[in-house]
C-alpha cells in the first residue's frame, strides 16, 4: 500500500525537482532525521495493521456422490446449488465492498500514521534543539 501511495506522489516530486533545478538547486542533502523518520513510519504503519478478511466461499454439492438413481434427490442438490451460488454471488459483491474499504482504512491508517510521526519528530527535533542550546 505504502509502495502505491509513493508512485502517486512521484509525478508531482518530479515537477518539483524541475521547478528547483530551474532555480539553480543541484544538491539536496538530508541528514539521518530524515531516513529515520521515513523508517519510522514504516514500522508505525506496519505495527498496528487493521484489515476487515474476506469472506470465503461456499463449495457446490456434489452430485456424483450422493446420486444412484436420480430422482427427488438430483433435485434437492439442484436446488441447493442454486442457493449456495447465489450465497456466492453475494459473498463476491461483500468483498468487493470489503477490498474498497480494507484500501479507505489503509489510507487513513497512513495518514495518521505520518502526522503522528511528523508530531514526534517535531517534538524530537525540539528536545534536540532545546539540549544544544543548554549545553
Amino acid at each position: 500500500m505504502i509502495q502505491k501511495v509513493s508512485l502517486y506522489f512521484i509525478l508531482p516530486m518530479c515537477i518539483i525537482a524541475f521547478f528547483l533545478a530551474l532555480v539553480g538547486v543541484q544538491h539536496i542533502n538530508f541528514d539521518d532525521s530524515y531516513y529515520s523518520f521515513i523508517r519510522n513510519v514504516s514500522l508505525s504503519f506496519d505495527r498496528w495493521k487493521i484489515e476487515i478478511p474476506d469472506i470465503p466461499k461456499i463449495n457446490d454439492i456434489q452430485a456424483s456422490s450422493y446420486n444412484s438413481n436420480g430422482g427427488i434427490l438430483e433435485v434437492l442438490i439442484r436446488i441447493g446449488n442454486f442457493f449456495v451460488k447465489f450465497i456466492n454471488i453475494i459473498s463476491t459483491i461483500l468483498n468487493v465492498i470489503i477490498n474498497v474499504v480494507n484500501i479507505v482504512i489503509q489510507l487513513i491508517q497512513f495518514v495518521l500514521t505520518v502526522i503522528y510521526q511528523c508530531k514526534d519528530f517535531i517534538n524530537r527535533q525540539a528536545n534536540v534543539r532545546v539540549l544544544v542550546c543548554v549545553n
